[in-house]
């Protein structure tokens, strides 16, 4: 049985490691399902929420003082409310370490530009250089959101410590991609992934012809568009039609690399692409900042990549094996 980690001891004057700030409007569902997710991964943690721990409506800014880190659920109704701009107000003029969650968007939507356009002059600091991370559907990225909260909580406490830095991982066997010269920025993707494998990996190697291995397709703004999305799009109609090679599809969601909504491309592919079934596949997403690290890696276990303890197994067991088979060996020659 696995045993939490501890949390950090609060710094002197704190009451509360996290406190939870959100829109009553917005519902309380997702507050209260975070307070539970932060204490079932790390034991002792102390998270503010007013339906919990609220005694005094008028001392907001005391229980947000006594607090080490604040997340802010935020929606374009969150600053019409009077005790959420209190929030915010106590917030910034502590300069508290500030974790930004969109309080009911859907994951795939990468649009936040309606709550930053409802976010007044006052409050801009809030938003400057902080991102607003999204609602998570796969585990992966949902446990780093949350490495990401409890990094921010450690070192609000002075602990150094980052459970966000993901470990390298390896291929047990060689594999082989091919990303299409009429793919802007597919084989740029494959680099990334060679980037993020460990050196006693086998290597993933970058295929110049389409015969053999998997096939790539990294979908931008750009796939599918001019005369190398012609012929791209023929290379994935000759792939899905004949049974060739398997597709792997990686979407970019940065909008800093050409990253577009996913359902953007039911209207911009081919329809003979669609009448095949190209998206009746997995999709690996790319997203940008240090969540990007998570998609590559999540790429990677799509061609069976795992992490270093399962390489250091397998190296005991085969070098555990080799001695057997030689102390047998010497033993039967006695």
């Amino acid at each position: 049985m696995s045993i939490l980690p501890r949390a950090p001891p609060l710094p002197t004057g704190k009451k509360f490691h996290v406190y939870l700030s959100y829109l009553w409007g917005d519902g309380q569902a997702l507050p209260v399902a975070l307070k539970l997710v932060l204490q079932l991964s790390a034991r002792g943690i102390r998270v503010f929420l007013d339906l919990d721990d609220l005694e005094d409506i008028n001392a907001l800014e005391a229980y947000i003082d006594a607090s080490a880190v604040c997340v802010c659920l935020v929606s374009p109704d969150y600053f019409a409310s009077k005790n959420c701009r209190r929030d915010v107000s106590a917030m910034l003029s502590t300069s508290k370490p500030i974790v930004l969650l969109d309080a009911h968007s859907k994951p795939h939507e990468l649009d936040d530009s309606a709550i930053r356009a409802a976010c007044p002059a006052e409050f801009a600091a809030l938003l400057d250089g902080r991102p607003i991370h999204k609602p998570k559907w796969i585990k992966a990225e949902r446990e780093f959101m949350l490495k990401r909260l409890l990094d921010e909580v450690l070192q609000a406490c002075g602990q150094a410590r980052r459970l966000t830095v993901l470990p390298r991982v390896a291929l047990p066997k060689p594999v082989v991609l091919f990303a299409s010269p009429s793919n802007p920025g597919a084989a740029a993707v494959v680099e990334e992934m060679r980037a993020a494998l460990q050196p006693t990996s086998a290597p993933l190697t970058l295929a110049a012809e389409r015969a053999g291995g998997r096939m790539l397709l990294y979908l931008n703004k750009e796939t599918f568009a001019g005369a190398a999305g012609a012929a791209l799009a023929a290379e994935v109609g000759d792939t899905l039609g004949s049974g060739g090679p398997p597709l792997m599809l990686v979407h970019e969601c940065d909008p800093a690399k050409g990253g577009v909504p996913l359902g953007d491309f039911f209207q911009s592919t081919p329809p003979a692409l669609l009448e095949k079934g190209l998206f009746k596949r997995a999709v690996v997403q790319l997203k940008g900042g240090d969540e990007r690290a998570v998609g590559v890696r999540l790429g990677l276990q799509a061609l069976g990549a795992r992490d270093g303890a399962w390489l250091v197994v397998v190296t005991a067991r085969k070098v555990r094996g080799a001695w057997r088979g030689a102390v047998k060996r010497v033993m039967g020659t006695r």
